[in-house]
């Protein structure tokens, strides 16, 4: 699953999935970005879009690593999170949250220098449509100015001057 931001920049959400590939990785990320809460086997499965089988097989290493909790059992399901008082899992945390920091300061700079350079085309463009209309009017102005200076230079050959013409 990958994540589109302004429409710009399309990274994927999951720090530990992308140097890892694997899917205790996508557990590992899930748990980590929604650690306030203890989740269910199939909730797992679910929201981290991973076979139940699959977790099922995975489940028991993390425990083992003590990266992952067994917090509680709920009706027949038990409930999991993420270890974040283990040295493995605090380090796992802190990648984690340095990645999405690097990430964001990433597509910041990214949208910014596009952005400046979008406020920059425009004021580019206004600054050449500012121009042409200065240059119409300014060479309508001058037509009218010649235009007026010919009527007169007419009108005085013919002996005729504006006191004459009022």
């Amino acid at each position: 699953m990958y994540v589109c931001i302004m429409n710009k920049e399309v990274i994927p959400p999951r720090p530990l999935e992308r140097l890892f590939h694997s899917l205790s990785a996508r557990v590992l990320d899930f748990l980590i970005l929604n650690q306030r809460f203890d989740y269910s086997h199939s909730d797992i499965s679910n929201l981290a879009k991973i076979p139940p089988r699959s977790l099922q097989r995975i489940l028991p290493t993390l425990i083992e690593e003590k990266l992952i909790i067994r917090t509680r059992k709920s009706g027949k399901a038990y409930m999991y999170i993420f270890n974040r008082n283990s040295e493995k899992g605090k380090a796992l945390q802190k990648y984690f949250e340095e990645t999405i920091k690097s990430d964001i300061d990433n597509i910041s700079n990214s949208n910014t220098d596009t952005i400046l350079d979008t406020y920059q085309e425009q004021e580019e463009n206004l600054i050449e449509n500012v121009v042409k209309k200065d240059n119409k009017l300014l060479h309508s102005n001058v037509n009218e100015i010649v235009d007026k200076a010919l009527t007169v230079t007419a009108l005085s050959n013919n002996g005729v001057t504006d006191d004459a013409k009022e």
